[in-house]
């Protein structure tokens, strides 16, 4: 009798783990992957991406068999791990183009692979804050693209779409609006998050007006007017193109021995806004003027050349004091956008 318990045992739990699919496995090994990385404002906003997928489903043939911009979040051991932990997943533009041949689910990266994690694109950070993206070169890039030569067979299969691209299985519900590829590498070290809002995306653009129309059309607004909308424009490109330089430096990994896990804040020492929006590790950084009583970790800015024009090079000096830590960057314009071009740090 015991060995018939023992068997019928045994029988269940062989039952359980095969009742599990391929797609829940992935899912799960993803959640795993996912874990290991810091719980930043990213990494949470990809688990409730996931809870999305798990109680989503296959969907309509009609919204399969068109093209939608997105996000794909990349997972990477080589480019995200130390020994311990992760952080700072990639965040790309992405593409969704279906047609009753098949679908291409795929991430699009610049030709020569100089895409930066952080900060982020102006695209990414238009797509996630809900702005139009329509003056995106990226976007533009995507609409008028066939990409008929990256299609893939599909069936449906596990309560999804199955792709089979080059031999590695994708699998893509929808949950409401939203459109949710899962990949994930033969090796497990690599894995693909592909998010598109199928609703939203109306609002972000409109894919014929981007496709007849890719030269803006002048408003209607007298001269006065135009003057400061054109100011505006100039004031506010200046002050994000400022806080991308300010946070390429205190995200360089050559700073990060320094900081100590603490909570750093940045002291502008009266060269720069207050109110720049600078994140480190998805984390919002404060930025003073002047030192707070008590508070002793800074990256204090003693220098800039920033002025705005972009027929020379910009340096920015700094140190932290506290460590003894001295350095300098320097950044040049390059494809219309400001890119670091040396950072050199020394201890005292």
């Amino acid at each position: 009798m015991r060995k018939i318990v023992i068997l019928l045992i045994l029988a269940g739990i062989t039952n359980m783990v095969s009742a599990q699919s391929q797609v829940d496995v992935m899912c799960k090994d993803i959640r795993v992957k996912l874990e290991m990385y810091h719980n930043d404002s990213i990494a949470l906003r990809l688990g409730g991406i996931l809870d999305l997928f798990e109680k989503g489903g296959v969907f309509e043939q009609e919204v399969l068999e068109k093209k939608y911009v997105g996000l794909v979040y990349v997972l990477s051991d080589y480019e995200d791990c130390t020994s311990a932990s992760c952080t700072d997943p990639a965040i790309s533009p992405a593409v969704w183009f279906g047609t009753d041949m098949g679908v291409c689910m795929m991430g699009i990266r610049t030709r020569d692979g100089s895409d930066s994690k952080r900060p982020l694109s102006s695209y990414v950070q238009a797509y996630l804050k809900r702005m139009p993206i329509f003056d995106e070169p990226v976007t533009k890039y995507i609409v008028r693209t066939d990409f008929s030569n990256g299609l893939s067979s599909y069936n449906k299969e596990d309560n999804s779409f199955a792709i089979d691209s080059r031999g590695t299985i994708n699998y893509a519900r929808k949950n409401g609006d939203y459109i949710i590829g899962l990949s994930i590498s033969a090796s497990g070290r690599n894995a693909m998050i592909h998010v598109f809002d199928v609703t939203g995306q109306e609002k972000l653009l409109s894919l014929d007006t981007v496709a007849q129309n890719t030269t803006p059309q002048p408003a209607q607004y007298n001269v006065e007017t135009k003057k400061k909308i054109e100011k505006l424009r100039d004031e506010e490109k200046s002050r994000n193109e400022f806080s991308e330089m300010i946070e390429a430096i205190v995200n360089n990994t050559k700073l990060s021995p320094y900081y100590h896990n603490r909570d750093m804040f940045i002291l502008s020492s009266g060269l720069f806004r207050d109110d720049l929006e600078v994140k480190y590790k998805g984390k919002d950084m404060l930025t003073v003027a002047m030192p707070l009583d008590g508070v002793t970790d800074y990256i204090e800015f003693t220098r800039n050349t920033y002025d705005g024009e972009t027929d020379h090079s910009v340096l920015f000096e700094f140190h932290i004091q506290k460590e003894g830590v001295y350095g300098s960057a320097t950044f040049k314009y390059k494809n219309e956008k400001w890119m670091l071009d040396s950072m050199n740090v020394v201890e005292n």
